[in-house]
């Protein structure tokens, strides 16, 4: 089944753009489908997802504009057709920040 996936701030840079479409089984969870783009972009993959391969709780993931929190969580069953969306959660604050290494956490 055909999915759509919205990548944004970090997570797009780790993608390279901020959409992609990927095939998906029938029946994967947003959770598996997740698992499987992050597997295509390793660095990706530490963003998403803690030691234990659950969702980072800061990152807000939704499916069809919907939050997983309301939803099943990492459980939620997509359908052909299905958007998934993932963002880093914002905060905010003052001062300078950089970031680790000169390329960027995804480079």
């Amino acid at each position: 089944m055909r999915v759509d996936f919205e990548f944004y701030a970090t997570l797009r840079e780790c993608v390279g753009e901020r959409h992609i479409v990927r095939d998906m089984p029938e029946g994967a969870t947003v959770g598996e489908a997740l698992s499987s783009v992050a597997d295509e972009f390793p660095n990706l993959h530490g963003l998403l997802f803690d030691a234990e391969g659950r969702l980072r709780p800061h990152i807000n993931v939704l499916r069809n504009d919907e939050p997983l929190h309301t939803l099943d969580g990492a459980d939620t069953s997509l359908s052909t057709g299905d958007t998934v969306g993932a963002t880093p959660g914002v905060a905010g604050g003052a001062g300078r920040t950089t970031r680790a290494g000169h390329g960027g956490v995804c480079a």
